[in-house]
């Protein structure tokens, strides 16, 4: 199945710095300015939108 996410530029940024800095550093280490912070929780926000439209979080109990 794919899913298709909607985002603005500045949050798949957001949200690709985040996942990169998850990967490659510790979260010790993840600094976001506030901006970035805003587009990420906007991003992840959408992510969650779409995972419980198609039914995942009750199946696969996400952002539970």
């Amino acid at each position: 199945m794919k899913l298709q996410l909607e985002l603005t530029d500045d949050e798949a940024l957001a949200l690709l710095h985040m996942t990169q800095c998850l990967t490659w550093s510790t979260m010790r280490d993840f600094v976001m300015t506030n901006s970035e912070c805003d587009e990420m929780l906007d991003a992840v926000r959408k992510l969650e939108r779409t995972l419980t439209e198609h039914g995942f979080r009750h199946q696969y109990g996400c952002f539970a």
